[in-house]
């Protein structure tokens, strides 16, 4: 747990700093830890052996007051494609993206399906936002199938992650969490340790806590327990839970379900030999709504819920339980205001690139179902990245969505602010 900025440190190298006052010297090697807070740094990264990379600049991180103003980002299932580059390019364009604080990434990473060269090939299409952004990942179905698995060594699952260890994930990408162990289900593959499978960090009135769909949420689970203590420890004015997987969302397949008693006992794909741990087509937003909304029921503290996963964006009304307070009823379309609504807002936002998903159940089925990209124009092209603005001493999170149009520009497609005077 802690504060949020950027990690300079590297598993296979070292980082070469330049400090642009501190440090005016070429090549100066500057420890970490050696960093003031909110100090702003030009570096470069690599070895001697093999060269270094082209200079950015950063600003290392800082405990901002309570009353802070500021932004962040976030996307999900991003990988490799044409798209992509329009999502990254959008955020590049224009400063007041890239003078966000963070970036959020919850799953779905590069689907590489083991090939470590569309890794490197993920880090190098977003090394323009990452060299600057401090950028928090957590893990989907196509990075890893760690303990819930996705049916590694099952052909038919290859298209859901089949192929990905979880090695690249683990060692690639450190978070800020505390270090986890895991044994993959590929005998070939040793253990491993990652620390950006669950972690939960702060950044002035923001607390993050992010959790791992791939990983045991039973009760009773080691990382069941953490998230109750977490989530009760949380003390910040917004609170922002992630994961890979949705809670509420209308896509028509067998994830999104239709919350009916028959969908809670739908899978998506047939279990192993009738074991109690799921692979992860088996899972479904019933599934994973069972398994974390009563934490989230029971603290009361949760302002916004992000995920991804279904290759869409969708934002529900203010929503626990299926019940939308009284206040936020009716209120859909944007922009809009929910002032202390006491349930969260789902947002899903797999916008990042993966390949769309544009088949929808009729919104008048659910009460909570509001704005989604299922315009024709979003069919076409429905691909994005939300902006969180922290505003007014703290007091409104403001999220909108930025449909890129794939020539350069961005539309809003939805805004809403959520007002705690």
């Amino acid at each position: 747990d802690g504060f949020i900025g950027p990690r300079l440190a590297s598993a296979n190298g070292y980082f070469q700093i330049h400090i642009q006052i501190q440090y005016p010297q070429p090549g100066a090697r500057i420890a970490p830890e050696e960093f003031k807070d909110s100090e702003e740094v030009t570096y470069s990264c690599g070895d001697d052996g093999n060269g270094f990379s082209k200079n950015y600049t950063t600003v290392t991180g800082y405990y901002p007051p309570d009353t802070a103003a500021f932004s962040f980002i976030a996307t999900a299932d991003v990988g490799t494609s044409q798209a992509a580059y329009y999502v990254r390019d959008a955020i590049t364009s224009s400063p007041s993206f890239l003078a966000s604080k963070f970036f959020l990434m919850p799953g779905d990473i590069s689907y590489a399906g083991g090939n470590q060269s569309i890794w490197d090939d993920f880090a190098s299409l977003w090394e323009p936002v990452s060299a600057t952004i401090p950028t928090l990942l957590s893990p989907g179905n196509h990075d890893g199938e760690f303990l819930y698995g996705n049916n590694y060594h099952m052909p038919a699952s290859s298209w859901v992650g089949g192929g990905e260890s979880g090695t690249a994930y683990a060692t690639r990408y450190p978070g800020p969490g505390f270090p986890i162990k895991y044994t993959s289900q590929d005998p070939d593959i040793p253990e491993m340790v990652s620390t950006a499978f669950w972690w939960s960090a702060q950044y002035g009135p923001v607390r993050v806590i992010a959790l791992s769909g791939v990983h045991d949420l039973s009760p009773g689970s080691d990382q069941y327990n953490w998230f109750d203590k977490e989530l009760a420890a949380a003390e910040e004015k917004w609170v922002i839970v992630t994961n890979h997987f949705p809670l509420y969302c209308t896509i028509d397949d067998c994830f999104c379900g239709n919350y009916t008693a028959a969908s809670y006992q739908q899978r998506c794909e047939p279990g192993r030999n009738g074991s109690v741990i799921p692979g992860i087509l088996e899972m479904n937003a019933v599934f994973m709504k069972t398994a974390i909304e009563p934490i989230m029921e029971k603290h009361n503290k949760v302002d916004v819920y992000l995920s991804g996963h279904e290759h869409a964006y969708e934002r529900t009304l203010p929503v626990l339980k299926f019940v939308v307070p009284p206040s936020a009823q009716n209120k859909t379309g944007f922009p809009v205001t929910f002032t202390n609504p006491k349930a969260p807002v789902h947002l899903m936002a797999g916008t990042g690139g993966g390949g769309p998903d544009t088949k929808w159940r009729p919104t008048s089925s659910f009460s909570w179902a509001s704005v989604r990209s299922d315009l024709p124009v979003d069919d076409e092209f429905p691909y994005g990245f939300v902006k969180f603005d922290v505003a007014d001493k703290a007091t409104k999170l403001t999220a909108t969505y930025y449909n890129v149009d794939g020539k350069g520009g961005v539309v809003i497609r939805d805004q809403f602010t959520i007002a705690k005077p």
